[in-house]
């Protein structure tokens, strides 16, 4: 019988780097609040910054939920289809396509 997928090491480090990614969307957001609180606002390269990254970090952790769930991943009825499909849709350029 084969191990549980969260024993490989590769998995345990894609499931860490999107802890991280997690973490630090978090920690932008509380900055923000902080910021706000205090009267100040984010510069626009700040914001822009910000936005950038969490995107990038929505759409690569929504990607590696959606291969560790396999094929599973990509079926409508699971979770991880719908956080696949959402940054994807809210991309302002078309995908781009690998000529052959």
């Amino acid at each position: 019988m084969g191990k549980p997928i969260g024993e490989f090491q590769l998995i345990q480090l894609k499931l860490a780097n999107m802890e991280v990614a997690r973490l630090n969307v978090e920690n932008l957001v509380f900055r923000h609040i902080e910021m706000s609180a205090a009267g100040r606002s984010l510069s626009l390269a700040e914001a822009s910054a910000m936005k950038l990254y969490a995107a990038q970090a929505a759409s690569a952790v929504a990607m590696d939920a959606v291969q560790l769930f396999g094929g599973n991943g990509y079926m409508a009825s699971t979770e991880s289809s719908s956080w696949h499909a959402t940054p994807r849709s809210s991309r302002s350029t078309p995908a781009p396509t690998r000529s052959r």
